[in-house]
């Protein structure tokens, strides 16, 4: 099974995702569940390669065997960076992604955790 992630608005992350429902103190809410936060640490699988495409990345996990397509050049220089930054609010900002694309970019980036692509760390 592959998953997908896209930072575009208009569009589902996946068939069976539903959007961002709301957000609790700096944490994002998916299906009621707590799914990432802005304060958590998050990086790149350790068991992930990432092959840079001109739509974005192809991430494949070497452990579950999952093709995860990436369909932002953004959202592949976030989870690219994720390490380097002491909570995912950090390396949202070094990337310079306006505010406004900040919803669309928590919700890819819960898909990518539930599809272990990232993890907190």
């Amino acid at each position: 099974m592959a998953c997908a992630a896209s930072t575009d608005p208009c569009g589902p992350v996946t068939p069976t995702t539903t959007a961002v429902t709301g957000t609790v103190q700096g944490e994002v809410v998916v299906d009621g569940n707590l799914a990432v936060g802005l304060s958590g640490r998050y990086e790149l699988h350790p068991h992930v390669a990432l092959r840079r495409e001109s739509f974005g990345a192809l991430a494949y996990h070497y452990d579950n065997r999952k093709l995860t397509f990436l369909r932002s050049l953004d959202l592949v220089e976030l989870i690219s960076s994720l390490g380097d930054h002491g909570s995912l609010l950090e390396a949202i900002q070094c990337q310079s992604i306006p505010q406004e694309r900040w919803p669309a970019f928590l919700k890819a980036l819960c898909e990518l955790q539930r599809c272990e692509v990232i993890r907190a760390c």
